[in-house]
């Protein structure tokens, strides 16, 4: 802003300003993978995943019309006990890769289950199979995903892991043979 300011604006200060923001969610990211993956023990309190999945459901409806995408939800009671900031990103990580990533006119569905089980299922184009072991590491993303209209920093689903791990957990991602992808969150009841 302040270099806009002092120069005419032109093609130069705007690849400045992408690179900018690109790196501010790059150490953000880094940060919240430094933070969930934090010592000492989680802090837990009882939380129910449908509450918080009909939450995020709730704040990304603009954005899934907007791009042209059906949002829907089936959610049951599935109660545990965790670190309610860590959980919400992770279950946010998992549904904000699906909008990313989901063509126009696709859909994304949200279910919950007894069992502590979060699923996002989209009708994007998946991930090819011999991208799934890695989809967990940092910085991995699939070649595919790799360009500037989808950004990202490749931690979103290492932050998703990391945190089922801190909570007795897992976290998988699938890819059906009819195509899509179910990325499943899965958290001790």
């Amino acid at each position: 802003p302040l270099a806009r300011d002092a120069v005419e604006p032109g093609k130069y200060l705007d690849k400045l300003d992408r690179e900018v923001a690109a790196m501010d969610a790059l150490i953000g990211e880094i940060l919240e993978l430094s933070r969930a993956r934090g010592a000492g023990p989680v802090e837990r309190r009882a939380l129910d995943l449908a509450s918080i999945a009909a939450e995020l459901v709730a704040e990304r409806e603009l954005q899934a019309s907007a791009r042209g995408l059906a949002l829907t939800a089936a959610l049951v009671p599935a109660p545990i006990n965790g670190e309610e900031r860590l959980v919400r990103r992770a279950m946010g990580n998992l549904l904000d890769n699906a909008l990313k990533y989901t063509p126009a006119g696709g859909t994304v569905h949200v279910t919950t289950a007894p069992g502590a089980r979060f699923t996002v299922a989209d009708s994007g184009p998946g991930v090819a199979d011999a991208d799934l072991p890695f989809v967990f590491e940092p910085f991995f993303r699939p070649d595919g995903s790799r360009s500037r209209e989808t950004g990202g920093t490749g931690l979103g689903l290492a932050i998703v892991k990391t945190v089922a791990e801190r909570h007795g957990g897992s976290a998988t991602l699938e890819c059906p043979a009819g195509g899509g992808t179910r990325a499943t969150l899965l958290l001790p009841a």
